[in-house]
């Protein structure tokens, strides 16, 4: 499993329970970055996409193309040359 996809699983919100203890729920990073990319991407009239980039408008190539903008991200901000 790649750096990114395993910083992802971590989850953007936690609640303290009755017991004192922590409880995740909700998106994780990944899902969470890569729906704010997939968004940007859906905003712009030709969705990001180039002519002759080989990557197409259908909802698999969005989401691929979503998700490996967030699993980018996760791996600069994993990094140590992040200032």
């Amino acid at each position: 499993m790649s750096k990114s996809k395993q910083l992802g699983k971590e989850y953007i919100d936690s609640m303290l329970d009755p017991n004192g203890s922590f409880t995740q729920y909700g998106l994780t990073k990944r899902e969470y970055f890569a729906g704010l990319a997939m968004q940007g991407l859906l905003s712009n009239p030709n969705g990001g996409m180039t002519e002759g980039s080989g990557r197409t408008f259908s909802p698999d190539g969005i989401s691929d193309l979503a998700l490996k903008h967030a699993d980018a991200l996760l791996e600069k901000l994993s990094s140590e040359e992040v200032s």
